[in-house]
């Protein structure tokens, strides 16, 4: 059939000529490449040579089939093969990401080949290349902001932050591991993409950025030949060699220059999207002017920070955001430190001064519960704690990048279908949390990063944990419960939770925080009703269905209000009759 199926594209078979047949034989197809592991190792080495046969027809057919039920079973076949040889070992996630990324399939086969696979692992992955395939152009330099380690948050381009998320999908546990690959090579990209000088990408502790480029997209051909390899496929990748070496110790601009542009030229043989984004890097680069560094360094750290910048086996590059709980710093892994490239993660020490009582009492419990943390797309990811480490223990979380839930409150562009979006998406990542047992206890537009300028994540897990705290919350936001608990008086700390998402709700759609006034009257307002505040009253007015859904959110006693994952639904259920809603919604006649 595959013989067959060669001799149709030597003559040009056009898409409809003998598709009944043909359909017929990709299901056929299907069913011989769903192998099973056997313990005859003569029958799982003839086996899994089948299955890489098929696989490698099926990428072939899809980079020459237009769009077609036909072409939706070979992505589905692919699938099949694919999963049948990851069950085995054969293959890994990385190399079907890697063979998928090289054969220049349509965002169409991507989906299809995502829909069809049976490993998550495989279907995320996918999705994240989906997302890079389809990310959106740079913004113009001249409208680019500046880079600042102060200014960590600050949005990234849309292809680089695509870039990173997928590299957050893919595991790190097989060697050479293209999640490092990725993370250094959106790192770099970042910098590079920020830079309005040569002086911006010169660097006294390691290589410049576009060398640090310049060895991702070596080690990333490198990957791409060995996951073709792996499949079974004969010749080269289609990444070109290097046609240049950079080197920023000792070029005069123009040889830094012509080198770059070299880079480009070269980087173009890499898989489409990953081309593109390290071409526009290179020849950008190029296009910089001479001069000094325009990026703001970053603020002074505080004066108990180690001298040599060191705490639980990170590096503190800079301050990022200080709150009545914490400092957070922008940290690398200590044995990166340097490297441009190094993926930076956010972590928090506690504000306790010193001698001020036992600092690791603050996160013992709560550390080892976010062990549990689940992966999830709304959720920063829970990298480690040290409560050994000095002078004061650690919480390290994923860095996401992005403006604040409460800093977009302020943009013009804000809409109730984008907002419904975002709060949803918080909505979801606590009903995970939730999932786990785990409560967030500080949950507020401030602690949601909006990554892409669509995705809202959650993060500063600093007060999280599986138990209620007298005064784990922020004014605002904290439930009756919070305010009158007795130190370990027991009882469930997710209704809390809910409570501080519907007020968060109520402020995302109509502008406007649910409670307003001093801290004692905000107190005073939560103690005072039970699912039926004054502003939520009049929200009610006019919005009668979500009046009614926050009210269930907002009861008094905590064993009254919904859950998390019944409010979700219930904004789900709303975004229908609310979307066109003009923002902010309405509180007043």
């Amino acid at each position: 059939m595959l013989a067959r199926e060669a001799r149709r594209a030597a003559r040009g078979v056009g898409p409809s000529e003998a598709l009944p047949l043909r359909v017929q034989e990709v299901k056929t197809l299907l069913h011989l490449a769903d192998v099973r592991v056997v313990e005859d190792a003569g029958l799982a080495a003839s086996a899994g040579q089948r299955g890489r046969q098929i696989a490698c027809a099926m990428l072939a057919w899809l980079a020459r089939e237009p769009p077609s039920t036909l072409a939706r079973a070979i992505g589905a076949t692919f699938a099949r093969a694919t999963g049948a040889l990851l069950r085995t070992g054969e293959l890994g996630v990385d190399d079907v990401l890697l063979a998928c990324a090289s054969s220049g399939l349509t965002a169409r086969d991507l989906t299809a080949i995502a829909e069809a696979s049976m490993s998550p692992d495989v279907a995320a992955a996918l999705r994240g290349l989906l997302a890079l395939t389809e990310a959106e152009p740079d913004d113009a330099p001249e409208t680019r902001r500046h880079p600042s380690l102060v200014d960590a948050r600050a949005p990234l381009p849309r292809g680089v932050s695509a870039l990173a998320e997928l590299a957050l999908r893919l595991d790190p546990g097989r060697p050479p591991h293209l999640r490092a690959i990725l993370s250094r090579a959106a790192g770099a990209l970042e910098l590079v993409s920020r830079a309005s000088t040569w002086g911006d990408l010169a660097r006294d502790d390691g290589p410049s950025p576009i060398a640090a480029l310049e060895r991702s997209m070596l080690e990333l051909s490198g990957r791409v030949i060995e996951a073709r390899r792996r499949l079974g496929e004969a010749g080269e990748s289609r990444a070109s060699a290097v046609v240049a070496t950079f080197d920023d110790a000792t070029a005069e601009l123009g040889d830094a220059r012509s080198a770059a542009r070299a880079l480009s030229v070269a980087a173009r043989g890499l898989p489409e999207p990953f081309a593109t984004l390290f071409s526009q890097a290179f020849e950008r680069a190029a296009a910089l002017s001479a001069g000094p560094p325009t990026t703001r360094r970053a603020g002074a750290l505080p004066a108990w920070i180690p001298a040599d910048r060191l705490v639980g086996g990170f590096s503190i590059e800079a301050p990022l955001g200080e709150g009545g709980t914490g400092s957070v710093f922008v940290v690398t892994r200590a044995s990166e430190r340097g490297e441009p490239g190094a993926e930076r993660f956010a972590m928090k020490i506690p504000s306790l001064p010193d001698g001020a009582g036992d600092p690791a009492a603050l996160f013992r419990d709560e550390a080892r519960a976010l062990l549990d943390l689940p992966s999830h797309l709304n959720l920063a990811r829970f990298v480690t704690f040290d409560l050994a480490a000095r002078p004061r223990p650690v919480l390290v979380m994923e860095l996401v990048l992005g403006p604040s839930l409460e800093a977009e409150l302020t943009r013009a562009r804000m809409t109730v279908g984008r907002a419904l979006s975002l709060v949803l998406g918080v909505a979801e990542g606590v009903a995970a949390m939730h999932g786990a047992g785990l409560a967030h206890l500080d949950l507020k537009p401030s602690n949601v990063i909006v990554r892409d300028g669509e995705r809202a994540v959650l993060v500063d897990y600093g007060l999280s944990g599986r138990r209620l705290r007298p005064g784990c919350a922020t004014a605002a936001y904290g439930a009756p419960e919070v305010w009158t608990a007795e130190p370990d008086a027991g009882g469930s700390p997710l209704p809390a939770d809910v409570y501080a998402l519907a007020c968060t709700v109520f402020e995302v759609l109509t502008g406007e925080p649910l409670f307003v006034g001093g801290e004692m009257a905000v107190l005073a307002a939560h103690l005072a009703h039970d699912g039926a505040p004054p502003r939520l009253v009049e929200l009610s007015r006019h919005h009668a269905a979500l009046g009614s859904l926050l009210s269930s959110a907002l009861r008094r006693e905590p064993t009254a209000r919904i859950g998390a994952r019944a409010l979700a639904d219930g904004l789900t259920a709303l975004t229908a009759s609310l979307a066109d809603a003009p923002w902010p919604l309405e509180l007043r006649a």
